[in-house]
């Protein structure tokens, strides 16, 4: 391997290791919120329809269905949270990428990144190359 092969490879690797953890920061605060949210309604919804006695037809009180899937709800969007990883593995990504392409939005989005953080690079050789020619 070259210099430079080696030197795009450990550019390559902070630039996913940015991206994947800035990914995955969003994720997990979009799964967090909703799931906290779905389950906060649902949980108030039952407290208030227990505190009111509110029952159906045949005497079933509707707040003990309510109150049990807020609290799962809620649960769910903490276990979630605490179980999404904090970063990706750069050595994986690549063999997957090597093996199959790309496999979903994570793997697309740091692809883009990293093909636009190569097409910066190549630019700017492209402009130093076209000064040392005009300036012969």
């Amino acid at each position: 391997m070259t210099y430079e092969s080696i030197e795009r490879e450990r550019k390559e690797k902070e630039m996913f290791e940015k991206v994947s953890k800035k990914q995955l920061k969003a994720s997990k605060t979009a799964i967090t919120a909703v799931f906290c949210v779905i389950g906060g309604i649902f949980l108030v919804m039952g407290v208030i329809l227990l505190m009111l006695g509110v029952v159906d037809e045949e005497g079933f009180m509707v707040g003990t269905v309510f109150a049990p899937m807020g609290a799962f709800f809620l649960l769910l969007g903490l276990i979630l949270n605490i179980t999404l990883p904090k970063s990706y593995n750069y050595e994986a990504y690549k063999k997957r990428m090597d093996k199959y392409g790309v496999q979903n939005l994570y793997d697309q989005n740091v692809a883009t990144a990293l093909l636009a953080a190569r097409i910066d690079e190549l630019e700017k050789k492209v402009e130093e190359l076209e000064y040392k020619v005009r300036n012969k």
